[in-house]
């Protein structure tokens, strides 16, 4: 429970972040959306869940997917 509650409240402080920042740019930010952008970090929820990983045909899988973490360990290692 207590997770989901981080999680939105991430979710809804990146809200926050977009607003201000489409403000400080003198773009439209996120409130174009829906009712004052409200249902913006759902459908950014939703977008992430829904994209597919592709690995290359030729690529082997295991090293495809380990290799990024590996560098990732290293550059936090040093």
């Amino acid at each position: 429970m207590q997770c989901l509650l981080i999680i939105l409240a991430v979710a809804y402080y990146t809200l926050f972040e977009r607003k201000v920042i489409g403000l400080f740019h003198l773009r439209v930010g996120p409130n174009k959306v829906s009712i004052v952008g409200i249902v913006q970090p759902l459908l950014d929820a939703l977008k992430l869940f829904t994209k597919q990983n592709l690995v290359p045909l030729r690529a082997n899988k295991f090293v495809y997917v380990l290799a990024p973490q590996i560098g990732l360990f290293l550059a936090f290692f040093v």
